[in-house]
């Protein structure tokens, strides 16, 4: 099975296809999920990858549509240390699950942070103060821009989070990566 997302976080201003307004993305996105539906690709499940830190109203004006969309996977980046992941989602999780009320939501991009915003995102989330959050993957990027994005870019945060990933929350073997509900692949195998 593979997660698929065309362009990621298309609501920030980072990217050439950000440029290209959120029609021609969408049209894209369809596109060239019309290229697997004919193909029969049967395995691939289409992700939207929106920036919960930027634009974020902005965020459900990208969507592409449920019927092309199985997973919602955004990234929650701090402000290079100035603010921390778990501020974003606190600021931007109820934006975020309102794109799609039946659209299971992960978070494919997080980091940027302090050790203590680590620590404490991570246990946030194993106290499902996030409910809807399925999947979890840190952006463990070297130094760009002169920052190190980089879980063991310290002692502490390497740490921070050891210690936050140890929670059983994250251990457990329960997790099934098909969406609740799969309209979009559905639509593809049709």
């Amino acid at each position: 099975t593979i997660l698929l997302y065309v362009d990621y976080e298309p609501n920030t201003n980072y990217f050439p296809w950000s440029n290209e307004g959120a029609t021609s993305y969408s049209d894209a996105y369809r596109h060239i999920m019309a290229i697997f539906k004919k193909q029969n690709a049967t395995n691939v499940y289409f992700v939207y990858h929106p920036d919960m830190g930027s634009n974020v109203d902005d965020m459900v004006k990208w969507y592409p549509g449920d019927q092309y969309i199985d997973w919602i996977l955004a990234s929650a980046y701090g402000d290079d240390g100035k603010i921390g992941s778990l501020r974003v989602l606190n600021n931007s999780y109820q934006k975020l699950i309102a794109i799609s009320p039946s659209k299971p939501i992960g978070i494919e991009e997080w980091g940027i942070g302090s050790p203590t915003d680590t620590k404490n995102t991570l246990n946030a989330l194993a106290q499902n103060k996030f409910p809807k959050i399925r999947i979890l993957s840190i952006w463990n990027e070297g130094s760009v821009g002169g920052i190190d994005r980089r879980i063991e870019q310290s002692p502490e945060m390497l740490n921070a989070y050891r210690y936050g990933i140890a929670n059983s929350f994250y251990l457990s073997s329960n997790f099934n990566p098909n969406p609740i509900t799969s309209t979009a692949t559905a639509t593809a195998a049709n």
